[in-house]
């Protein structure tokens, strides 16, 4: 991963975050460190190269029933690495489906950690930090701060830079992600960065089961209750892995290769 000196300062400040965080945890469902530099006014990360990095955001066809088993299983290894990072008091921020590898044997490596940010902090004091805010704005640079995260996964206060990050925007973006792999559509749709804060501020999910129509009610509103709008009102992890273990259990039998999740 490389960002030279004329990037952004956002750029060149996501690179330091990402390199700070990963230089301090090893964990088989998160990306290594395997080092880092600068030649030539370039800064760079050195990282392993993975098979299996999920496609695009392009909608595609949901799991098939006879993966929930499956699928249980990715997600848990989803969650072990976000614990990792939480434990370590950070906050994935970015968590998507192209932030994903799953290989051949199914093994989940979380990447992308360039928006991680620190818990329990709030956003803008976070960017005034990197020299993000320019009060008087006569520097194009300073005056142009990045959107923390993918507007498709955000939760609601990751729109807002005064609210405390919390390991719940992390929920939310899996339950998203959930939502997306078991019924092949995101919960909501929009055209524009405005147009997605306001689906996650205003808007209600449909019901799961409307087109997972095999899913339990358990999971459908575990799932909801993950896309919650107030963060105090989403599961913790350790309840959401629960669920999960009960799923894989219920689940188990007949795994299809050929229906392996994939990003919708």
């Amino acid at each position: 991963k490389l960002v030279s000196q004329q990037a952004p300062l956002w750029a060149r400040a996501m690179l330091q975050q990402e390199q700070r965080l990963l230089s301090r945890l090893t964990h088989p469902n998160v990306i290594s460190l395997l080092g880092a530099g600068r030649e030539q006014n370039v800064d760079f990360l050195v990282l392993p190269h993975l098979e299996g990095v999920l496609p695009g955001d392009g909608h595609r066809r949901p799991v098939h029933p006879r993966q929930y088993g499956r699928l249980a299983w990715v997600t848990r290894q989803i969650i072990a690495g976000l614990r990792a990072i939480h434990e370590l008091r950070w906050c994935h921020g970015d968590l998507k489906p192209t932030h994903l590898s799953i290989d051949e044997s199914f093994h989940v490596t979380l990447m992308d950690l360039g928006m991680t940010l620190p818990l329990y902090r709030r956003p803008a004091e976070i960017l005034s930090q990197w020299g993000l805010v320019d009060p008087l704005g006569q520097d194009p640079q300073r005056c142009e701060a990045p959107v923390l995260g993918s507007p498709p996964y955000m939760a609601p206060e990751a729109f807002l830079n005064q609210t405390l990050i919390e390991p719940s925007r992390d929920v939310y973006a899996l339950g998203a992600i959930l939502y997306q792999w078991l019924t092949g559509a995101r919960p909501y749709h929009a055209q524009s960065l405005q147009g997605w804060k306001q689906a996650h501020f205003q808007c209600r999910p449909e019901h799961p089961g409307k087109w997972a129509t095999e899913l339990s009610d358990e999971m459908a509103q575990l799932i909801l209750q993950m896309l919650a709008k107030q963060p105090a009102r989403r599961p913790a992890l350790s309840e959401i892995e629960d669920a999960l273990v009960r799923l894989e259990v219920d689940s188990f039998g007949e795994w299809l290769v050929d229906d392996a999740p994939q990003a919708a």
